[in-house]
């Protein structure tokens, strides 16, 4: 997208190779033009490791290119760029439920088990056109944007949009928690110089290591012309100095300067 520039990137966290447990996290980015308008969008998925025989990588993966492909096709309907999460998060459900009752039949208890091993993921993402800054999230994760963070912890339980699949008795009272549309913010593009979405794989470092914290702009900066910077950046913060115990994963987006190009 003319007037940006975005890379992304992925490490396994070190807890999960000790286990032998797969990267949970997944992430999608696209571009398009619609209606005349461009348009820069993506998304980060974070699969709940649970049980120790769950897969929820399966449900980030499949999420997260769900998600990147429905946002053009939205837009495409010429549906206004704020009105976009919602229309998003009602067929994101609708997608996860026609996977779950194409894969399994039987007692609510089974379908619990699946959707439980291997759909509960969140999504943090955000939508961009030239002058309007969309950034939704559904569960935890954490957002960067300018020199400002927003880490959203919800203890270890986040509302997964699979919960909506799940029988109410199963869920009990969690189930008046669950919302009916991802969080939103909406912001001006001309205030925004730079913006990341995250898994909350960054978000542990960034609660318990002070110095770490003071170094997140590396995300945009460590070898700011190359577009694979940002994983180089994560695997080197991994090896060399043992963060992200936990499954990182991130997408930024910074404003190019004046004469510059995207990269």
């Amino acid at each position: 997208m003319d007037g940006f520039t975005y890379r992304m990137g992925s490490i396994q966290g070190s807890m999960h190779r000790l286990k032998g447990t797969n990267n949970q996290d997944s992430f999608c980015v696209g571009e398009s033009t619609t209606n005349g308008t461009q348009y820069l969008y993506g998304v980060v998925c974070d699969g709940c490791t649970g049980r120790r025989r769950s897969r929820n990588e399966v449900g980030a993966v499949l999420l997260a290119n769900f998600i990147c492909s429905e946002i053009p096709f939205i837009l495409a309907s010429h549906t206004a760029l704020r009105d976009v999460p919602l229309i998003l998060y009602n067929r994101m459900i609708g997608y996860l439920g026609s996977i779950m009752r194409s894969t399994v039949m039987g007692s609510p208890e089974t379908m619990w088990s699946f959707i439980e091993t291997h759909l509960l993921t969140t999504a943090v993402g955000f939508i961009l056109d030239s002058s309007i800054l969309i950034i939704f999230r559904a569960g935890d994760g954490t957002i960067l944007l300018n020199d400002s963070r927003e880490i959203i912890n919800q203890e270890n339980r986040p509302l997964y949009p699979a919960y909506h699949l799940v029988d109410r008795a199963i869920l009990g009272d969690f189930a008046s928690k669950l919302p009916n549309n991802f969080h939103v913010t909406v912001h001006d593009v001309s205030n925004i110089q730079r913006f990341a979405v995250c898994t909350d794989g960054i978000s542990q470092e960034i609660e318990r290591n002070g110095e770490f914290s003071e170094h997140t702009h590396f995300l945009w900066d460590y070898e700011p012309t190359a577009k694979a910077g940002l994983q180089w950046w994560l695997n080197k913060e991994s090896q060399e100095n043992g963060h992200f115990s936990d499954d990182c994963t991130i997408i930024a987006v910074k404003k190019n300067v004046e004469g510059g190009g995207s990269i």
